[in-house]
């Protein structure tokens, strides 16, 4: 049942050269209007149709408009297709009246849809039934899904379109509509659809249904890059071996790209040279390999040995696009069984003689140069370890110059010249037979028993023994079955084996390895089996439903679908088992370099203890089964490796290195993601801050060719030092790249760098960058010699380290002091709190030794309401106060203005002259109308669904007026009245003041909620613009019912409290630089600008929100203004949605004798004193409240609520999201 391994295809000479490329037409404005083209399912079809094509001039266009309509307003329906499937009928999914009414169907009802409307507008259509590739991975052999497509005649021509795949996940995301399935190539669709009916094919090749099976899946959309489809096809008729590369569906929506010349092929052999180019906008730029290609021009790429390399291409406006390819050794990858080379005497580089012949156990000879990098001198110390833990593995490092004549011996019988490789480290293996089998580069010593592994079960020769290892299992993870039940990651009373797999994403090992097991389920009795598909499982069960009833057609009758749907789980919220947990398994599984390896089988024994981990190919279920019982036959204490050795360190002395992430300490949690280093090994947690000069200038050379360096330059600096092996430095990186955007607003204060420091090539880390930085937008500086790497140990000696584990973050402050070195992996959130930190607590001329003495300190201010001496590390939504707000007393002016009585009859004129008569400033008269509006103009509920009031037409400016006009008559209108009347009134007194149109948040607003159009003002008053909005100054709605409720907060509104809840349409009104993006808006809480009247500043509270990604507000401050106006002042609050149980936490209020403070926590009210710290730890699950007191009664100010776990707002609304609208889970992040 052994497989094997065989290299992926590739032929150096499968090149696409392009002789004619296709003319394209753009649809995009045509589907833009057709995209807001609504059309309620109580219309008949027939008139929908004929609304939908209102937009287009010609058949084509008519054709296109339903096309779009129907693809961005009908989903896929799973659970129909799960009936189809099992043999039920699809009911209303198959008709066009189902897929009409219900806005969702199965192809055949998605297909009818459009064949009815396309006949309701005079276009002739017909409905084609076949097979099709429903897998970008397709390979030959895989099964076909029955599907069915439409053919639309356009001048009597066919036009091929297939509306299903073209598709919108979901009804709010348009960005996931497919527009490559219209007007398709006949020979590029021929492809991915094969029709019954063959004279649907319209080609005029002769194409088998053997022949379409053989063929690659291949998208459309490569018609909108150039290539002509009878040119594709007769390649792939010349090329048996050409393949279709990894093509993103993203890449088919780049604007201007042309493929000139590119390999049709899945892999890239290294060491010989490929021919791209590619015709491009000058506007953009695309790169490969770290080296940037110009248009029409030929670009020779020769690739390294291994991994990835992707053809990006970058639009002005900064969108990616990128097709990928595997680079595969030039060798055939399959195990050679050769007679080894005559006996050789051999010098291994610790001196000791040794020969090349193995004796009843595995050799592997190491071929390195006489000059090793410093990353395999690093691996050497390693390998010394591997040695002593696999001793029945007799494993040699020499010098390939030394033993040049056995080297070339191998290269020979291996049937591969020496010309490309002379910089390689080059492993040999010789099997226990000794049987010269597999000869391969390496990078790590574990890779040389990974191939020692697969090579003994592929060949049957003696691996070596295991010895297992004895971890703490990870926390407990929440797992759904198929069929709706819990299953969970922990073993109970019985071994528990988790797999791994990848076989949604056409991972051929991880489908082989599950079909084997769910066939032999009768050999794992004994433990509980879970499958897990890595990749996509995370969106919903159905993808796994369709992939075990798929199943079903290749295995035998013991296939049993039950043991499938018992088995195979996924986690709801995440890809996979969820990163930080993979990276525990993986990491302390002995993946390479901490990285994933597909398939992997996880065992947690009886006891619940973490095992082993087998990873790659040749696992089958009586291997597992094997394995299970060997474990269970070790106890721990049998010579098992005992959890909590320093795997992810480095040691300055030897230079030793592993690139995985683990815990420190037994008993320390095992996805504790602090990122810092334990207090022995220097960490900067909890600590003061350093304030020591930075070192000496340090330049650096980054992968654009420009140059950086390590000062500070006026802005501080953050230095983030990598390997490209590390494991916690990909997660680091990628975390840093998922949260790009709010790195990139601080750009004007902080700068953060990647360094690498392992003398690793360009091209290496031009690899990483492509792999790990999703963002594209980190900038790496490399290095080829040891400068960097001595960089990052002087900045180690700072803390006396002669131990770190990677990375290791330097925090420059814009003096050029540095304040903090943190070691290990971390989050974005983690970096982004500790720049909070320095920023917070230093400043270039400010930050003194005595810092730490700051910590834990009462605060001791005044009537003034200075702030309290803040400690130099607070938590995650901790605000604390650093400058104190200048009020506005308008009291005087309000109550005048309340008391007026003003009939409608009374001329503008005349009406401000009376509202204004106590104002002395322009701002005052402002605020003089800004109260008569709230005071007296009731908000009319019943047109707040309408977006404006009706008035007849008479010009805009006679329009605008007269909405103002109908408010001032009615006392009472819409926010657009409200800021219409305030235009006009503010007119009739000489003041300067605009509407702002735009969207705005509601009460309790979550990320992504929808938003409310709204309409609010501003007023010039010489070189200030202050803000307002009268509507929500003026009292609130509870349903149909409107309350007057006076609010002074609403008038003159920071603009950095503004962006909170209100987001112009035109950026100009936002009076931010730099100004705040939709993207950026979506992620802000909502918060009213009554906090500012407690004493904080708005650019203070963007800021710290900008940098504190866990912080939120869901408080809606009922009385806060009332008391703020007393004279409260919040020095320290905590903006969180949640507090978290037994956790402890400071709030500091500054507020006059006449206030009576309390905080409610554990059902007792706690007396609060003025300007001090007053430390709480809520230890139930309830709520916490802060209060006045009036009498015998509290009111409350500010309520958070208690749990044993918080989710952050973001989290709990995806979840939310997710349940209602199906967004996929990768979105929400």
């Amino acid at each position: 049942s052994s497989t094997t391994p065989t290299a992926p295809n590739a032929d150096k000479n499968l090149v696409f050269v392009a002789k004619k490329h296709p003319v394209v037409k753009s649809y995009d404005s045509l589907d833009a209007q057709v995209q807001k083209i609504k059309c309620e399912n109580s219309l008949s079809i027939e008139n929908a149709a004929k609304k939908i094509i209102a937009p287009a001039a010609s058949d084509m266009e008519k054709a296109r408009a339903l096309f779009t309509w129907i693809a961005c307003n009908v989903v896929y329906d799973y659970d129909a297709y799960n009936l189809l499937q099992s043999g039920k009928s699809g009911g209303e999914a198959v008709t066009a009246n189902g897929a009409w009414k219900n806005r969702k169907a199965v192809c055949q009802g998605i297909s009818e849809l459009y064949i009815e409307m396309a006949r309701a507008v005079g276009l002739e259509a017909e409905y084609v039934s076949g097979y099709a590739k429903n897998s970008d991975d397709y390979t030959p052999g895989m099964p076909l899904e029955n599907h069915g497509w439409v053919m639309v005649r356009v001048g009597g021509n066919p036009v091929l379109l297939d509306a299903t795949w073209a598709c919108v996940k979901n009804l709010n995301d348009l960005s996931s509509f497919n527009d490559s399935w219209f007007d398709c190539d006949p020979y590029l669709f021929a492809f991915s659809h094969y029709p019954k009916n063959t004279k649907y094919l319209f080609i005029s090749d002769s194409l088998t249904k053997e022949k379409f099976d053989s063929l690659p899946m291949i998208n459309p959309g490569f018609k909108k890059l150039g290539i002509d489809g009878k040119e594709l096809f007769d390649f792939f008729k010349k090329n048996p071996g050409a393949w279709v590369p990894k093509t993103y569906h993203a890449f088919f929506k780049s604007k201007g790209l042309q493929i000139n010349k590119m390999p049709f092929a899945k892999s890239l052999v290294s060491s010989q040279s490929y021919v791209f180019n590619f015709t491009f906008n000058e506007q953009s730029y695309m790169k490969m390999g770290g080296k940037e290609l110009k248009s029409g021009i030929d670009f020779n790429y020769v690739p390294n040995l291994t991994g990835l390399v992707s053809v990006s291409y970058e639009l002005a406006s900064g969108l990616v696009y990128e097709t990928e390819f595997t680079l595969i050794p030039n060798w055939s990858g399959e195990y050679f069984g050769k007679s080894n080379a005559a006996k050789t005497s051999l010098t291994a580089t610790d001196g000791s003689k040794l020969d090349n012949v193995s004796s009843g156990k595995p050799k592997v000879i190491v071929f390195q140069n006489s000059n090793p990098s410093v990353m395999w001198n690093n691996e050497i110390s390693r390998l010394s370890d591997w040695k002593k833990k696999y001793p029945d593995v007799d494993a040699v490092v020499v010098e390939k110059d030394k033993n040049k004549n056995l080297f070339e011996k191998y290269l020979s019988l291996a049937g591969i010249s020496s010309g490309n490789i002379t910089n390689q480290v080059i492993a040999v293996y010789i099997d226990s037979n000794n049987r010269f089998q597999f000869i391969e580069p390496i990078s790590y010593a574990s890779e040389i028993y990974d191939s020692v592994r697969d090579i003994a079960r592929a060949t049957g020769t003696a691996g070596f023994k295991t010895v297992f290892f004895n971890k703490s299992n990870y926390k407990n993870i929440a797992l759904t079955r198929i069929d709706g039940k819990t299953a969970t990651n922990q073993a109970a009373g019985k071994p528990k084996v988790i797999i791994n797999a990848q076989f949604l994403c056409g991972d051929e090992e991880s489908e082989r390895l599950v079909m084997n097991v769910l066939s032999s389920v009768n050999l794992l009795h004994d433990a509980d089996v879970l499958i897990l598909d890595n990749k996509f499982a995370c969106e919903s069960k159905s993808p796994l439903e369709r992939f075990c009833m798929n199943l079903a057609l290749k295995m035998d009758s013991t296939y049993d679908k039950n043991s499938a749907y018992e088995r195979v789980v996924f986690k709801k919220d995440d890809i996979g088992l969820g990163y930080e947990a993979e990276l525990y398994y993986f990491g302390e599984g002995g993946c390479p370099g901490g990285t994933y390896a597909f398939p992997s089988v996880i065992y947690i024994d009886s006891q619940n203890r973490f095992r082993w981990m087998d990873y790659g190919k040749g696992i089958t279920a009586s291997s597992i089964a094997a394995r299970i019982s060997e474990i269970e036959k070790t106890p721990p204490s049998s010579g098992s490796q005992v959890q909590g050795t320093n795997a992810g360190s480095v040691s300055q002395s030897s230079g030793s290195t592993n690139a995985q992430p683990t815990s420190t300490s037994s008993t320390s949690s095992a996805n504790s993601s602090s990122g810092n280093a334990s207090a022995a090994n220097g960490s900067a947690a909890n600590q003061p801050l350093l304030n020591k000069t930075n070192l000496a200038k340090t330049a650096f050379t980054l992968l654009d060719g420009k140059t950086a360096d390590n000062q500070a330059n006026g802005k501080m600096k953050v230095l983030v030092f990598f390997r490209t092996s590390c494991g916690n430095c990909q997660y680091t990186t990628r975390s840093i790249a998922g949260s790009y955007g709010k790195f990139s607003a601080m750009s004007d204060s902080v700068e953060i760098l990647e360094v690498e420091m392992d003398k690793s090539s360009k091209s290496a880390v031009q690899q990483y960058a492509n792999t790990y930085d999703s963002s594209k937008k980190i900038k790496f500086a490399y290095t080829e010699g040891t400068t960097n790497y001595n960089l990052m140990w002087s900045y180690a000696r700072m803390l006396s380290l002669s131990k770190v584990t990677f990375p290791v973050i330097v925090y420059i402050d814009s003096g050029n002091k540095v304040q903090a070195i943190t070691t290990g992996p971390v989050t974005a959130d983690e970096i982004l709190s500790k720049i909070s930190e320095v920023k917070a607590s230093c400043s270039t001329d400010d930050c003194t030794e005595t810092l730490g003495s700051q910590t834990g300190q009462s605060a001791n201010t005044g009537a003034s309401g200075t702030p309290a001496t803040q400690s130099a590390n607070f938590d995650d939504y901790t605000f604390v106060r650093k400058s104190s707000v200048a009020k506005t007393d308008y009291s005087a002016i309000d109550s005048y203005v309340k008391s007026l009585s003003i009939p409608a009859s009374m001329s503008y004129a005349d009406a401000v002259k009376k509202i204004t008569a106590k104002s002395k400033t322009e701002k005052e008269k402002a605020r003089a109308i800004y109260d008569f509006i709230a005071f007296n103009i009731s908000y009319n509920t019943g047109k707040m669904n309408v977006g404006s009031v009706t008035i007849s037409s008479g010009g805009l400016d006679a329009y605008y007026e007269g909405i103002a006009r109908e408010t001032w008559n009615d006392r009472n209108g819409v926010c657009e009245g409200y800021g219409r009347l305030f235009v006009e009134l503010c007119k009739a007194a000489g003041l300067n003041a605009e509407y702002i149109s735009g969207s705005n948040k509601k009460y309790k607003h979550t990320y992504k909620t929808a938003y409310g159009k709204h309409g609010w003002n501003v007023v010039h008053i010489g070189n200030e613009h202050v803000l307002l909005d009268s509507c929500w100054g003026a009292g609130n709605t509870n349903g149909n019912e409107f309350t007057f409720k006076f609010k002074d907060e609403w008038f003159d509104v920071d603009p950095y409290v503004m962006i909170f809840s209100h987001f112009p349409n035109e950026e100009k009104y936002q009076y931010l630089s730099p100004a705040v993006s939709r993207e950026k808006f979506d992620v802000l809480p909502r918060i009213d600008p009554s906090v500012t009247q407690a004493g904080i500043s708005g650019k203070e509270l963007y800021d710290f929100f900008l940098t504190h990604n866990r912080a939120w507000s869901y408080i809606e401050y009922t009385d806060l203004e009332s008391v703020a106006k007393q004279g409260l002042i919040f020095n320290k609050i905590l903006f969180a949605e949640s507090l978290k149980k037994n956790t402890s936490y400071t709030i500091n209020i500054t507020f006059p004798s006449s206030l009576d403070m309390w905080l409610y926590v554990d059902g007792t009210y706690k007396k609060i004193t003025s300007g001090a710290d007053f430390t709480f730890m809520p230890t139930t699950i309830s709520k916490v409240d802060l209060a006045v007191k009036d009498g015998n009664a509290y009111n409350f100010l500010v309520e958070w609520y208690v749990t044993t776990s918080p989710a952050w707002a973001w989290e709990a609304t995806a979840k939310n999201v997710n349940a209602k609208s199906n967004i996929p889970a990768d979105m929400h992040k």
